[in-house]
């Protein structure tokens, strides 16, 4: 983590109109009966008081600003993930991810991946942890030019706690800093009714591994949740 909407917004205004302004009683005028004035005029004030309901119940939902704030909202959130180190090992020894890098030796590990998680905003906060799903959290690495092959894929348990803060369709999420690891923000965009929530990052540039090799890194992630639940 660390490193069809307009068919629902029809059918809800269908499902609205069909049941605003019904026209109420009305006089049925027989064949050769005379009608009276006052019955007349009585069908045209039901019909007027049923047009002008129906004319302010259209213009409060065109008035009405769509909510899309994600506050008391879950979301189960997919993410999908690539990422590409190249560089030279140091001094014969392992590289980054423990294989042997040979004196200087270039090498590139090129890794995939994927996470399903469970994304909660509190109205005073943001919790993330990762689903606990077998298989959930999966992970491919193959490094050149040792031609291996690992998976690295494992099923871990991790609540991290954040805040966020939202304005308009933009959301931003921001991860306190922890250990050696910096702060970190991550900007996400919501629907217009808050039942969508999607992102990248894309991050690049120069790194020290952890056995002194040096190299260049790309990451590349996509995040996409669906609100499965919400307590407003």
């Amino acid at each position: 983590m660390k490193k069809t909407i307009f068919l629902v917004a029809a059918i809800s205004l269908g499902s609205t109109l069909s049941f605003a302004g019904e026209v109420g009683s009305t006089t049925t005028f027989a064949s050769g009966t005379p009608a009276l004035a006052s019955e007349v005029n009585g069908n045209f004030t039901a019909l007027i008081s049923a047009i002008n309901d129906n004319a302010t119940r259209i213009a409060a939902l065109e008035a009405a600003a769509p909510d899309n704030s994600v506050a008391g909202s879950t979301y189960q959130v997919h993410t999908i993930n690539s990422s590409v180190a190249a560089g030279s090992g140091a001094n014969g020894g392992p590289n980054n991810n423990g294989y042997e890098s040979g004196g200087g030796n270039d090498f590139v590990n090129i890794s995939v991946g994927s996470l399903a998680s469970v994304f909660v905003f509190a109205a005073d906060g943001f919790s993330f942890s990762d689903t606990v799903e077998a298989g959930a959290d999966q992970e491919f690495e193959v490094n050149v030019p040792f031609n291996k092959f690992t998976d690295f894929s494992d099923n871990p348990l991790e609540n991290v706690s954040a805040t966020y803060s939202q304005t308009g369709s933009s959301i931003t999420v921001t991860f306190p800093a922890e250990g050696q690891d910096p702060e970190e923000v991550l900007q996400l965009t919501v629907s217009e009714d808050g039942s969508l929530i999607f992102g990248a990052v894309v991050e690049k540039g120069s790194e020290t591994f952890n056995d002194g090799s040096a190299g260049e890194t790309s990451f590349v992630e996509m995040f996409i949740g669906v609100r499965t639940a919400t307590s407003q």
